[in-house]
């Protein structure tokens, strides 16, 4: 097949949602499927990185469909999304005479975007494809239990011509299909495992232990603070940790972080990173333990841990909070480590079971790696994505 992704998300580098677009585009390819990445943001994320207007990204072909530096501005950004949208449309059929796209997949839930690929999809004549890993906006940004009733009108008439549905979770794919039912699949975690080729554990036992969050650090997504008062009640209980944050927060979110570590006087044993795309597989396998930590929101029951994935393929024992379905995919003990949410007192037992058990917590992270590997790498979730398109 050929298979068209748009998004709006810098290509082909960026955050969790890119790399998770490229793995299973990736995946598409190694069974034979030809696969373009369109994205419509007017700038990437690392400029340095993302130079390219298009170009091939190990044998996915990416395109900008306008590419000019962002303002910050917002109604100024609008008009240059809304601009990135028409071009999108007239590089599509251009595109389209050559590279005859079997299917769209829409990878943004921005009713614009839906709405404007369906308009297209009258020159184009493919199946159209939504594809989703949060629930909407306010329940995605303000925590809201539910979308306001012009969101959800729109959405019905919208949805009601697109052919399927690819979510993260089931609670998402129940949202939607109650919205306009379509058949679907859950593809929840996806790694490009080819990344972590090479890539070996390696094992040295000097203190101090090594903790270490890769993420947004969106504090209504990841609860950073838990972690950071956990980290308090460690150094108190006698152990000797430090704690890597590796992310790009906001400086609001950032601001209250530090609060925290100063307040708690941990600011020797916490410091700030970020790591480029390539960096991450050996940063992860070089940590002792990866930790991260969600609150019980309506958000984090639709989402699922995009970082997941990442942190197992490391080889390196992973520690999370048991909210949302990760539970129902990856087992306590035997393929990582839960902690309750909401509870720093509860999370610091946990990494202290884990130091204090860390031959077991390697075994329970080698058989991690290996079921990653077979159930959830990027060729497994391309072998499923093409047996659900080709099904429509």
């Amino acid at each position: 097949m050929n298979v068209g992704v748009i998004c709006s998300y810098p290509i082909p580098y960026g955050m969790a949602a890119t790399t998770r677009i490229f793995s299973y585009s990736k995946g598409l390819r190694e069974v034979g499927d030809q696969v373009d990445v369109w994205s419509i943001v007017p700038t990437g994320f690392a400029p340095h990185l993302n130079t390219k207007n298009s170009g091939d990204f190990e044998g996915v072909s990416f395109f900008y469909s306008y590419k000019c530096r962002r303002y910050s501005d917002k109604f100024r950004h609008a008009l240059e999304m809304l601009y990135s949208l028409l071009i999108l449309g007239k590089k599509l059929q251009r595109r389209n005479k050559t590279f005859r796209y079997d299917v769209l997949v829409v990878s943004s839930d921005n009713i614009a975007i839906l709405l404007y690929v369906l308009l297209s999809n009258f020159f184009l004549r493919c199946k159209l494809v939504f594809i989703f890993d949060e629930y909407p906006i306010p329940i995605r940004h303000k925590g809201k239990n539910r979308i306001p009733r012009w969101k959800e009108i729109a959405y019905k008439l919208i949805l009601r011509f697109y052919s399927g549905y690819v979510s993260m979770t089931h609670n998402l794919l129940s949202f939607y299909q109650k919205l306009s039912f379509k058949p679907g699949i859950i593809l929840s975690s996806i790694i490009d495992i080819s990344r972590f080729v090479g890539i070996e554990k390696k094992v040295v036992k000097i203190s101090p232990i090594k903790l270490l969050y890769m993420g947004n650090m969106q504090l209504s997504k990841d609860n950073v603070d838990n972690i950071l008062y956990a980290m308090s009640i460690l150094l108190r209980d006698g152990y000797d940790v430090t704690l890597a944050l590796y992310g790009k927060p906001n400086a609001r979110d950032k601001a209250k972080l530090e609060k925290i570590i100063d307040g708690e006087k941990i600011s020797e044993r916490v410091c700030f990173h970020f790591a480029s795309f390539d960096e991450v597989p050996a940063i992860l396998a070089s940590a002792d333990i990866l930790v991260s930590s969600q609150p019980v929101t309506v958000r984090a029951e639709g989402g699922f841990p995009t970082k997941l994935g990442e942190y197992l393929m490391s080889g390196t024992p992973a520690l999370l909070t048991d909210v949302g379905e990760t539970s129902q995919y990856f087992k306590d003990g035997v393929h990582m480590f839960f902690a309750p949410p909401h509870s720093p007192l509860e999370f610091a037992k946990k990494v202290e079971f884990i130091v204090d058990n860390y031959d077991f917590a390697l075994k329970v992270a080698r058989q991690a790696r290996d079921y990653v590997e077979r159930e959830y790498s990027h060729v497994a979730a391309g072998c499923k994505l093409h047996d659900f398109l080709q099904k429509l």
